[in-house]
């Protein structure tokens, strides 16, 4: 049984700690980041298409913001682009602040769980290269839990990579990408233990 809060406290000190190291820590090399950015901005786009009004967007355990200029880029045809990032590191959000305030609508610290974001209306939930540092308890309820953070028919990206697989430091991120819908969440966590990155439309 995992102690949420415990969890919460220990991740909120690493993750601190870790922040308070550099205004810039970038966990993937940069030709990577690229590369994801690109592929990111694609199926952004594809969706905004979709949208008939305001497009919301949260970055789940956002950092210090690396993917914000890429978001920026969303074209959206019939309304206005939101951008909401959330993490459970006051130090990250204080980082993205100073160099992303103008680009988002929200910045949410100490967010360590989905449910702690308190909306259920966006249409896109991005959790980028943050699940392979989670416990599994944690990381099953956190799936759920977007669930509740989406609007009907919303897209859940998910990438991380997991226990059994080594850590990418450089490559193509679209030769990596497994797009999957309406898979059961016992899948998806099994999934995860061997593969990088999923798309999931998450029907209510």
């Amino acid at each position: 049984m995992v102690n949420f809060d415990r969890a919460k406290q220990a991740a909120v000190q690493l993750w601190d700690s870790l922040y308070s190291m550099s205004d810039g820590l970038l966990w993937e090399e940069k030709t990577w980041v690229n590369q994801c950015a690109e592929w990111l901005l694609k199926v952004l786009n594809e969706e905004a298409q979709n949208i008939s009004g305001d497009f919301k967007l949260l970055d789940y355990a956002c950092g210090n913001g690396i993917y914000f200029d890429c978001y920026a880029k969303v074209t959206v045809p019939n309304g206005v682009l939101s951008i909401t990032g959330a993490d459970v590191s006051r130090v990250a959000i204080a980082n993205a602040r100073k160099k992303y305030s103008q680009i988002t609508t929200e910045l949410k610290e100490n967010i360590f769980l989905p449910h702690e974001v308190g909306r259920c209306d966006y249409n896109v939930a991005i959790c980028w290269s943050t699940l392979h540092h989670m416990d599994r308890g944690v990381l099953g309820r956190c799936i759920k839990e977007f669930y509740d953070c989406l609007c009907e028919d919303g897209l859940l990206i998910v990438s991380g990579w997991g226990w059994k697989a080594r850590r990418f430091t450089a490559g193509d991120g679209r030769s990596s990408v497994t797009k999957m819908q309406c898979w059961p969440i016992g899948t998806i966590k099994n999934l995860l233990l061997n593969n990088f990155i999923f798309v999931l439309r998450l029907s209510h």
